[in-house]
C-alpha cells in the first residue's frame, strides 16, 4: 500500500532516456513521460496550469486542498505511519509504467503476463536509497517482507491484500452506512485478495513489479548483461525514433498477441457451437469490428509553443482493413465547414462516410457472427414502415437514398441548469440522392416506439417538416416536464433533423451575410492546416470556451444539486453527503469561484481530424493557445 501511493508523489527534477533499453523485449505495452520535470515545467505554463495559478482561483483552490490534506491526506499519514512529502522530489528523468506478456505460440495461452514501474532519480539516487530503507524499515512493522536476491542485488517483496486496503480506507473515510441493518439482511464479506510486489534499485533506477523474473530481464538490461530488449523491436524502434524532442508523454503497445489470443476458441465454445440460439463468440466479434487486423497503437502528447497535441495512431494496414472499422472510414473529400455553421456553435464535425456502403458492411458482419441477426434488424425496420404505409421499402426508401456527407453541430442550451443539461440544440444534417423521400420515410422510424407518437406537419420558410413528441424517458410525478421534439425537413442534398425548432429555424432561413459563420472563427483556419486539411474525410471542432463555460456555471449556481446527485454516490455517501448535502460546501465553495468572464482567457478551441495512411489510422488533435494568452 505505501508503494502505490508513493508512485504517485515520487516527482521531481530532470530527465534522463533510455527505458526503451532497459525493458525486455516481450514488453506489449509502454507508458512513460521522458523527462518529469520538463513535463511539469511545460504543464505550468500551460493555459491550464497558467487557470490553476490565477489569483482568482486561490480562495476555492486553498479551501479545497485545505480539505483534502486535513480529511484526507493527515489521516492516511497517520493510518501509514508516513510522510508524503519525504518522498517528494526524488525522480529526477523517465518515469515508465509498462505491460510484459511472454511470447504466445500459436493456439496456446500465456505462459507469464506482468508488469513494471521504472522510475529514474538521478542526482537523488541518495534520496531514493533512504526512502526505499525507510519504507521496508516502517512495512516490516507488521508485515512479512521477504529479501530476494536478484543479480546479487536485494529486492523487497512485501505482501499486499486488499482487506487490509479496504480497512485503512475505511479508517481514512468512514462509511456512515456501516452497522446499520438493511432489509436486504448482512452483507457477504469480500474476499481477500493478496498481492505481491517487489521494489528495489540499480544505482539510480528504481524498479517495482509484481514478478522477479521481470525484474531480472530489467535488471540484466540495465547491467548490460542482456542481448536483447524493446528498442531492439523494429515496430517501436520506428516509432521511438520519430517522436519529437517536444514529446511529454508517449504511449506504444503490440496489440497482435492479445488479439490472437482473444480470437482462439476455448474447448468450450467449439463444444457448444451450434446448440441453438445465437452463435457467438469473442473472435466473430473482433473479426466483425475488424480488431483482427490491428497490430498496434501508439500516442503521443506534446506541447508546443502554439498549444498541445495529441496524436493517436491505430497500426492497421490497408490490405488488413475489415469489418466495422474498414465500413467507418471515411472517404477523402471535401471536410470543409459550410457557411449556414455559425459561429456559436460550441460543436461541429464533418464525416464523409458513404452510409450505403457502411450499412452493406455492417449486415455482412453481423451475418458472420449470426446470420439471424441481421434478418432480425431488417424484419423489425420493415414491419415498422408498412404498419403505416404497405408499400414502404426500408431499404429503397431509407438506405438506399443515403448521399455520403454527415453534418453535425450544436448549441449550448440557453441557461445553465440541470433540467438543461441534455438539452443542447443539435442538428444533423444528412445528405441523401432523394432528400425529400428520405425526410419523408424518417417518420416511419417513430413506429419503433412503445407508444408512438402522432407525426404532424408545419413550414418553415417554404420548407416541409415532419415533427413528433419525444417520448420522455425519466418521469417526475411532482413537476411537469416541458415536452420535447424531434423535426424533420429536406432541403437541397440534405435531410435536416433537430431536437430544437430554433436551430432549424436558423438553418432553413440562412442567408449569406446574416451572421458569422464559424469558418471565420479566430484562429480555426490555422489549426485545421496544422492536424491536416479540408480534404481529411473527418474534422471535429469543439469551442471548450464555452463547453467549460456551461460546466462552470453550472457548478457555480448549482452545487446543491450536484451534492445531492453525489449523494447517491459511494464517494458521496462516505463524505456524508447522504446525511447533509451542504457538506460539498465544505470541499468547494461557490461563493469563492470568480465568474467564468474573468477565467474565460485560458480555454479556447480544439480541433481534430482523421487522417488515413497506407500504415493505420491517425487521429490528431490540437488545442491552440487562446489568443492573447501569454
Amino acid at each position: 500500500m505505501v508503494f502505490l501511493l508513493l508512485c504517485v508523489t515520487l516527482i521531481g527534477a530532470q530527465g534522463q532516456v533510455g527505458h526503451e533499453k532497459i525493458l525486455p523485449s516481450e514488453t506489449i505495452l509502454m507508458f512513460t513521460i521522458p523527462d518529469i520535470d520538463k513535463t511539469i515545467q511545460l504543464s505550468k505554463q500551460s493555459p491550464q496550469g497558467k487557470f490553476w495559478n490565477d489569483p482568482s482561483i486561490q480562495p476555492a483552490k486553498e479551501k479545497f486542498l485545505a480539505k483534502w490534506n486535513a480529511d484526507v491526506v493527515a489521516p492516511l499519514e497517520k493510518e501509514l505511519g508516513i510522510k508524503f512529502s519525504d518522498y517528494s522530489g526524488i525522480a529526477n528523468g523517465q518515469m515508465t509504467f509498462a505491460v510484459l506478456f511472454t511470447k504466445v505460440a500459436t493456439n496456446t495461452p500465456p505462459i507469464n503476463v506482468g508488469s513494471v514501474f521504472l522510475m529514474e532519480s538521478g542526482v537523488n539516487k541518495e534520496k531514493l536509497e533512504k526512502s526505499l530503507a525507510d519504507i521496508i524499515q516502517k512495512y516490516s512493522k507488521g508485515h512479512n517482507v521477504v529479501t530476494n536476491k536478484v543479480r546479487d542485488l536485494d529486492f523487497y517483496e512485501l505482501e499486499i491484500n486488499s482487506e487490509e486496503v479496504s480497512k485503512i480506507i475505511d479508517k481514512v473515510i468512514p462509511n456512515p452506512s456501516d452497522g446499520w441493518e438493511t432489509l436486504d439482511g448482512p452483507k457477504p464479506k469480500p474476499k481477500n485478495v493478496q498481492h505481491k510486489v517487489s521494489i528495489g534499485k540499480v544505482d539510480s533506477l528504481f524498479i517495482a513489479s509484481d514478478s522477479t523474473n521481470w525484474i531480472d530481464k530489467v535488471v540484466a538490461n540495465k547491467l548490460g548483461k542482456s542481448s536483447t530488449s524493446l528498442i531492439d523491436n523494429q515496430n517501436f524502434k520506428k516509432f521511438y525514433d520519430s517522436l519529437q524532442k517536444d514529446t511529454t508523454i508517449c504511449a506504444w503497445a503490440n496489440i497482435e498477441p492479445i488479439i490472437q489470443l482473444a480470437t482462439t476458441k476455448k474447448p468450450e465454445e467449439k463444444k457448444n457451437q451450434g446448440q441453438g440460439g445465437f452463435d457467438i463468440n469473442a473472435g466473430k466479434i473482433l473479426n466483425a469490428i475488424g480488431l483482427n487486423g490491428l497490430k498496434g497503437i501508439e500516442m503521443t502528447v506534446c506541447m508546443v509553443p502554439e498549444g498541445g497535441m495529441f496524436d493517436l495512431f491505430m497500426k492497421i494496414p490497408a490490405n488488413e482493413r475489415s469489418g466495422l472499422i474498414k465500413a467507418l472510414i471515411p472517404e477523402q473529400k471535401d471536410t470543409s465547414i459550410p457557411p449556414y455553421v455559425p459561429s456559436n456553435v460550441v460543436s461541429f464535425i464533418r464525416y464523409r462516410l458513404d452510409l450505403q456502403k457502411t450499412w452493406a458492411t455492417i449486415e455482412s458482419e453481423l451475418e458472420k457472427i449470426d446470420p439471424k441477426i441481421p434478418s432480425v434488424i431488417n424484419l423489425v425496420l420493415q414491419t415498422a414502415g408498412k404498419a403505416k404505409d404497405p408499400n414502404f421499402d426500408w431499404r429503397n426508401n431509407i438506405i438506399g437514398t443515403m448521399g455520403d456527407d454527415l453534418i453535425i453541430y450544436s448549441k449550448n442550451p440557453p441557461k445553465a441548469t440541470f433540467e438543461n443539461i441534455n438539452n443542447s440544440a443539435n442538428l444533423f444534417l444528412l445528405s441523401s440522392t432523394n432528400p425529400e423521400q428520405l425526410a419523408s420515410s424518417v417518420k416511419f422510424l417513430t413506429l419503433l416506439s412503445p407508444k408512438p407518437p402522432e407525426v404532424k406537419e408545419r413550414e418553415i420558410a417554404g420548407k416541409k417538416v415532419y415533427y413528433w413528441e419525444n417520448p420522455k424517458l425519466v418521469r417526475n410525478p411532482d413537476k411537469k416536464e416541458p415536452a420535447r421534439f424531434t423535426f424533420v425537413s429536406s432541403v437541397a442534398n440534405y435531410v435536416a433533423i433537430a431536437n430544437d425548432l430554433s436551430i432549424l429555424q436558423e438553418f432553413l432561413n440562412y442567408s449569406d451575410g446574416k451572421y458569422v459563420p464559424l469558418k471565420n472563427f479566430q484562429g480555426l483556419s490555422d489549426a485545421i492546416k496544422i492536424v491536416g486539411s479540408e480534404n481529411s474525410g473527418l474534422l471535429i471542432f469543439q469551442n471548450a470556451k464555452e463547453q467549460t463555460r456551461f460546466q462552470y456555471t453550472l457548478l457555480k449556481n448549482e452545487t446543491d444539486t450536484i451534492a445531492s446527485l453525489l449523494a447517491m454516490t459511494p464517494i458521496g455517501i462516505r463524505l456524508g453527503l447522504g446525511e447533509d448535502s451542504k457538506l460539498l460546501k465544505q470541499w468547494i465553495d461557490p461563493t469563492l469561484l470568480p465568474d467564468f468572464d474573468k477565467i474565460a482567457k485560458y480555454f479556447g478551441i480544439a480541433v481534430s481530424e482523421l487522417n488515413v495512411e497506407e500504415s493505420g489510422i491517425r487521429l490528431k488533435s490540437f488545442n491552440p493557445n487562446p489568443p492573447g494568452l501569454n
